[in-house]
């Protein structure tokens, strides 16, 4: 990890880490030890994937699952087998998937693109403290984009049952416990100089801004990014300290995060020029 943020830092202007979604390194709540049962937080993993490309577009490195968030949901749709049984691409995928390969070569060869699979609420919070403590020597330069909420509750591991769970007893009762906030942690200890941008989702506008407000500064956060579940592929609220800016998807064939990571990499180049000046 440390070797492949020494890597990165020297070629680009900043590095970012890009929490994605499921599908694009978002996390499981599991029931016990040897699990097979899980509930998988549903949220869309394409937004985390196309905020990524923007990034590395942009210059800066990252960690995610990009590239793929053109591709069909099932991968093999993409390919086709030929009458003398060899495999090709599709024709109606192969653009896409010709497209996906090239910038994701691209972005590996450069050594803009670290991907760390996980699939559970602990191995996502061992692997963000390892990166954040990997990022404390970036100081103003490491930038955190947290684009989504892992699961609000889980099941501590030691209260978990060892073996599978028996439908024999009848219906399952289970308490959940609160997964731990570890945003004061990350700006507190583990990466305090980083640019941090965390995510709050609602289904309630009423609410959004008065909880991204209480997350920037409960969490002393230098960026929210506020959205709407049905809006938040059209527009979304960035808010700061000094303010707050709407930025909407500027066409039909444009994602939304085109505008917001051109804004959000202009707001970390402020901050890494003079990083104890509020953006």
């Amino acid at each position: 990890m440390k070797g492949g943020v020494r890597g990165n830092i020297g070629d680009c202007f900043g590095v970012s880490f890009v929490r994605g979604r499921i599908g694009g390194g978002g996390d499981r709540d599991r029931f016990r030890v040897e699990a097979s049962e899980s509930e998988m937080d549903g949220r869309d993993w394409i937004q985390g994937g196309s905020e990524v490309e923007e990034s590395e577009g942009g210059g800066w490195g990252g960690t995610c699952q990009p590239y793929c968030r053109n591709l069909p949901g099932d991968i093999l749709d993409c390919f086709e087998v030929t009458e003398n049984l060899s495999m090709q691409v599709s024709q109606t995928h192969a653009d896409a998937v010709k497209t996906a390969i090239k910038s994701y070569r691209a972005a590996v060869g450069d050594g803009f693109l670290l991907k760390l699979p996980f699939t559970s609420i602990f191995e996502y919070l061992q692997i963000l403290r390892m990166i954040s403590t990997s990022m404390h020597n970036l100081g103003a330069q490491g930038m955190f984009y947290l684009a989504a909420a892992v699961s609000d509750f889980y099941v501590p591991w030691e209260s978990m049952v060892e073996h599978k769970i028996q439908s024999a007893s009848g219906p399952l009762d289970m308490r959940l416990a609160p997964v731990p906030k570890m945003l004061s942690t990350l700006r507190k200890d583990w990466a305090p100089n980083a640019f941090c941008i965390s995510f709050k989702l609602e289904t309630d506008s009423d609410i959004l801004l008065k909880k991204a407000d209480m997350a920037l500064k409960r969490y002393e956060m230098d960026v929210v990014v506020a959205n709407e579940l049905l809006t938040r592929n059209e527009q979304v609220i960035v808010v700061t300290s000094s303010g707050k800016i709407t930025v909407r998807k500027p066409s039909e064939s444009d994602d939304v995060e085109d505008k917001l990571i051109d804004l959000l990499i202009e707001k970390h180049s402020d901050y890494i020029n003079k990083p104890c000046t509020e953006v």
